[in-house]
């Protein structure tokens, strides 16, 4: 059987590196890539007008530029452009004091990424696969092997048309990552542990607000140094297009990048890898070697050093700090972390692992459950619980500079040790268990999330719940909902909602809600946000009562009427913030006609100002999609009623989830 690598879907990165992992579940670009799929012939068309516009750059003439025209001539051309406003929302950070605004692009910035990829990726991975300090960056992905049985068929086993879009939605795999896809994988390599015996000092150092600082024409400087020929046309061009793209996904702003998108971390990068060129060159000239006299490790926007003596250190620093202002970028003064070798967190991560080892005594392992002869893991008793739970206190109460890392770290015992049972014919609980247990150690689950409601946490949560689902089936349960009644005013004060914004569908799934005046807190937070797609959310899960959802639904056709009186230009609607209502509510089944036949005209409006160029044209296919009868969903998922959302949070969270078994020490993901 012969095997030949080829090249993955590009299309397939729409799905993948576009979005941010933490936003609600029903937001998706699946519908639409299954259109774009149907509409293949269009996409390739705009794809062959853009490589004929590849001009040097220095005629200062990108494929991604905004239009030329003349405005006197009245032509469409003058004012079309590829430039769409994000929808910026937040979400709260790992210390679980601070909050980073997250970006979900426009599909119009979107179908720019999925364009500048089909275009440059060669270029990109050439770029970034000769690093000099990074430990996490984009290369080919070799996994992807089709194996070619006869000469009319070629045969994807792993990503096959049937797959699940949603499974590998917001994976940002679309490349493979190496050498770490977490900056736990780090402090866990024999890299990390070798140069921990050999150098005496360490220090972390990390950049300031990293993202939100790229200044977009910095890319171009790039061509200016000597690390890159800037005589090379593709390499010269290709910075030039990184500086246009990034301004038309973000309202045409040269100061920051989206954070979110897996797609914002390989375009930063290939800057900070070209500092990571300079700042080596310089050591160099000073005699210093990577391997003999330092090693230095950068994980995305933190760099991890370790040197013999303190005059290294410093230099390696001053350095850092030289180069990457040349950038614009800083380094955060205030999180410089000196220390002597062995590096090592802190107490909380002994007496972490000695709580986690209480845990597994409850919650058995596999080998422990066929060691006693039993068929169930879960053996604790309500008195247990309340155990555990003094045991957390106590953790927590020594150790409150750490307790986001220690929550995530818990949740994420609990959730493996669970997932791990799922490959044996064992149940959770024995048969019989006391409702009163169960109850008891869902309630426990809970009490560990409340001390750090993050999304990752919540989506940890959420995990364990369905286990619990699958095998006692909690729809309607009232135990449940009686925890949810207790937690959610800590939910409210803990954090925002986009952090626990996926509680709202699992618990419309399983029929438990939220007391109306918890309803009310979270319904007017969403709408002080402006945010679309948790207000989204919020409506359908708003369903459950009829008398409330009238009211919810006065309220946000209302809402919708204001959004649609906000968009005044008649060429430039994706650089409002409101058109997001349009993208999001356009096939929402419970807006009122009028808003409904407002939306169709806007649509139709936009098809009949397109033009031949190639953002008229990529527009004219999100106007169609939106417009199209048969696409009951676009960019929601409304008909969520039954979906197994549980299901594919799950899935997807087991995929990600901090803990790796083994006897190493664990540093949990921040």
């Amino acid at each position: 059987m012969k095997e030949t690598n080829l090249r993955r879907d590009p299309l397939d990165y729409l799905l993948t590196d576009t979005t941010p992992v933490e936003m609600s579940e029903l937001f998706t670009y699946t519908y639409f890539y299954e259109y774009l799929h149907k509409n293949r012939k269009s996409l390739e068309e705009i794809v062959s007008t853009l490589k004929k516009k590849e001009v040097n750059v220095f005629e200062n003439i990108v494929p991604f530029d905004k239009v030329r025209g003349s405005r006197a001539r009245g032509t469409v051309d003058s004012v079309r452009t590829w430039l769409s406003s994000p929808l910026t929302y937040q979400i709260i950070k790992p210390d679980g004091k601070r909050h980073r605004e997250m970006s979900i692009p426009q599909p119009l910035a979107a179908l720019n990424m999925y364009f500048f990829i089909h275009l440059y990726q060669r270029d990109i991975l050439n770029i970034l696969e000769d690093p000099v300090f990074s430990v996490r960056y984009h290369t080919r992905n070799n996994d992807l092997i089709y194996k070619n049985r006869s000469r009319k068929a070629l045969i994807d086993y792993q990503y096959s048309r049937k797959r699940n879009k949603k499974v590998i939605e917001q994976t940002g795999r679309f490349f493979d990552i190496r050498q770490f896809i977490e900056a736990k994988d780090v402090g866990e390599s024999e890299r990390w542990r070798n140069a921990n015996i050999d150098y005496e000092l360490f220090c972390k150092i990390d950049l300031k607000r990293c993202f939100p600082s790229v200044y977009t024409h910095a890319f171009k400087w790039i061509v200016t140094r000597d690390v890159v020929d800037s005589k090379s046309f593709k390499n010269s061009n290709l910075f030039a297009v990184i500086d246009r793209v990034l301004q038309n996904i973000n309202g045409a702003s040269s100061n920051g990048v989206l954070v979110g998108p897996e797609f914002s971390r390989m375009i930063v990068e290939i800057l900070l890898q070209q500092i990571d060129k300079e700042i080596s060159s310089s050591l160099s000239l000073n005699n210093l070697k990577q391997g003999i006299d330092y090693e230095v490790m950068r994980f995305v926007d933190d760099y991890f050093i370790f040197t013999h003596n303190e005059e290294v250190r410093r230099m390696i620093v001053d350095t850092i700090e030289e180069k990457s202002r040349h950038y614009l970028l800083e380094i955060n003064q205030l999180k410089v972390e000196t220390q002597p070798t062995p590096y090592y967190r802190g107490e909380w991560l002994g007496q972490s692992e000695q709580y986690k080892d209480k845990i597994k005594h409850f919650i058995r392992s596999n080998a422990q459950i066929k060691s006693e002869g039993d068929t169930y893991q879960i053996t604790c008793n309500v008195r247990d619980i309340y155990s555990l739970k003094s045991y957390f206190e106590r953790l927590i109460s020594k150790n409150k500079g750490y307790t986001s890392t220690i929550t995530s770290y818990i949740l994420s015992v609990i959730l493996n040790s669970m997932s791990s049972k799922r490959s044996t014919d064992c149940t959770f609980f024995k048969k019989g268990t006391s409702s009163k247990v169960i109850a008891a150690f869902i309630e426990y689950i809970f009490y560990v999330y409340s001390h750090s409601v993050s999304f990752k946490n919540t989506q940890k949560l959420i995990s364990i719940l369905y286990y619990c689902h699958e095998e006692l089936n909690l729809k309607g349960s009232k135990a449940l909902q009686s925890i949810l009644h207790k937690y959610e005013q800590v939910l409210s004060e803990a954090s925002g909602y986009s952090d626990y914004i996926n509680l709202l569908t699992v618990f419309d799934e399983l029929d438990v809600h939220f007391s109306l005046q918890a309803e009310e807190a979270i319904f007017n937070e969403i709408k002080a946000a402006d945010d679309p797609v948790a207000l989204a959310t919020f409506w359908s899960y708003a369903k459950y009562n009829e008398r409330y959802m009238s009211k919810v639904s006065k309220e946000i056709n209302n809402l919708l009427g204001e959004k649609l009186r906000a968009i005044r230009s008649k060429n430039n609607e994706l650089q409002y913030r409101e058109f997001w209502y349009t993208i999001i509510f356009n096939k929402c089944p419970y807006i009122d006609e009028n808003v409904r036949q407002r939306y169709v005209n806007m649509l139709r409006g936009m098809l009949e100002r397109t033009s031949a160029n190639p953002s008229d044209q990529s527009i004219r296919l999100i106007a169609t999609f939106m417009l199209d009868p048969s696409e009951p969903n676009t960019f929601i998922s409304w008909n969520v009623r039954g979906a197994k959302m549980l299901q594919e949070i799950t899935y997807r969270t087991h995929r990600k989830t901090i803990f790796r078994r083994g006897n190493y020490t664990v540093i949990a993901s921040l």
